[in-house]
């Protein structure tokens, strides 16, 4: 027999009762409720007064309290835990193998962003610096890829900002300009072979140097004793390749919202509109015009 005891109130399982309780109810076996079970503010589940679990708060919250939740398994290894038996598909309308899944409905139309994910800082709990999202990158509605943004802001009220996307044809942009790898005749128009390489190429200077340590790639380093900003590096100076092969120059927009600070002053990294070189390639296109251009140059002398 189950029994609902409150004070010294017995109410056996034949019985059918409307319960109201102003203090604790304890339950010694089953309860079946068949109706609303409705907490009022400020209560708590838990399994000791002392050891509260679930607690309904008076701003309308439901919060877990010192406890890890586990959806599809009764042991849950983390704060949260989900777990399912069935394999992960590719179909679109197949959900019984996803671990989560995430909607945001604005509306079909072009850069539209779904479903999202946003991380806080470590600085803070409460500050946004990072998200992942869904992104219809093509007019048609089905054209989705997925996006990432980063905080680059030295203020922490600054916007993130769009570092690196996904298109839903598998082209890649970033900060630093498109990774698109794709060498595809029928994707291309306007074809030339490309004029004066070799003068072009003559024109470029091929510098050593030193990132300084604030700019430093983070895996520069990473394997090595060689202090940040004393590794040596080699390449190109941007600004200087610009003036002879612009197209290869990618330019990054300046952060739109870098965010102000106590004093109500524009704050920003010191260095907008940051200048890279987007693709090796474009440069290696260079290269073998140049080299046959050189060998068109000494096989004339030869014959000469």
């Amino acid at each position: 027999m189950a029994r609902l005891l409150k004070g010294n109130a017995t109410v056996t399982s034949s019985q059918v009762v409307d319960l109201t309780v102003a203090d604790d109810l304890t339950v010694t076996d089953s309860l079946t409720v068949s109706g609303n079970i409705i907490m009022a503010d400020d209560t708590s589940i838990g399994i000791a007064d002392d050891a509260e679990r679930i607690e309904f708060d008076s701003a309308g919250d439901i919060n877990i309290l010192d406890a890890n939740l586990g959806i599809g398994t009764s042991i849950p290894q983390t704060m949260q835990h989900n777990h399912t038996t069935t394999a992960f598909s590719t179909a679109w309308n197949n959900w019984g193998g996803d671990n989560i899944f995430l909607s945001c409905v604005p509306g079909a139309g072009q850069d539209n962003i779904g479903g999202n994910i946003t991380f806080a800082s470590p600085a803070s709990p409460d500050n946004r610096v990072c998200a992942i999202a869904s992104i219809q990158t093509g007019t048609d509605q089905d054209n989705n890829g997925i996006i990432f943004y980063v905080h680059p802001s030295s203020s922490y009220t600054g916007a993130i900002t769009e570092a690196f996307k996904i298109a839903h044809d598998g082209v890649v942009t970033g900060t630093h300009g498109s990774y698109h790898t794709s060498s595809d005749e029928r994707m291309k128009t306007n074809v030339v072979t490309i004029p004066d390489a070799l003068s072009k190429v003559c024109s470029l200077r091929g510098v050593n140097f030193n990132w300084k340590p604030e700019f430093e790639p983070a895996d520069s380093t990473a394997s090595s004793d060689i202090p940040a900003g004393e590794k040596l590096n080699a390449g190109f100076i941007a600004q200087e390749v610009e003036t002879i092969i612009p197209e290869v120059i990618n330019t990054q927009k300046p952060y739109q919202d870098t965010g102000v600070d106590e004093n109500g002053v524009q704050m920003n990294d010191g260095v907008d509109e940051k200048k890279s070189i987007t693709d090796g390639n474009q440069l290696s296109a260079y290269l073998v015009e140049a080299i046959k251009e050189l060998v068109t140059r000494i096989e004339a002398l030869e014959s000469a």
